[in-house]
């Protein structure tokens, strides 16, 4: 492994503090995706505010959130 693209032992704390839930395992989620915008794929944010805590309720599409300590979402994947 080329040591430029080793991962530091400060990034390793960090990438190990986040969290990688089912969207709707806990009724936060739903909150701070009520919260979510993004000017440059609106269609992400009405999927999001739309269907995707329902499907991912009934199982029907996995959407998964990885958080930050706080509690604050970072990202979103279906």
């Amino acid at each position: 492994m080329n040591p430029q693209h080793k991962i530091t032992d400060i990034q390793k704390e960090k990438l190990s503090a986040l969290t990688c839930q089912r969207l709707s395992s806990d009724p936060n989620n739903l909150r701070e995706v009520e919260a979510f915008y993004n000017a440059l794929n609106e269609t992400l944010v009405d999927t999001l505010k739309g269907e995707a805590y329902e499907e991912d309720e009934q199982k029907g599409t996995a959407y998964y959130v990885v958080k930050e300590p706080t509690g604050k979402i970072l990202c979103f994947s279906p």
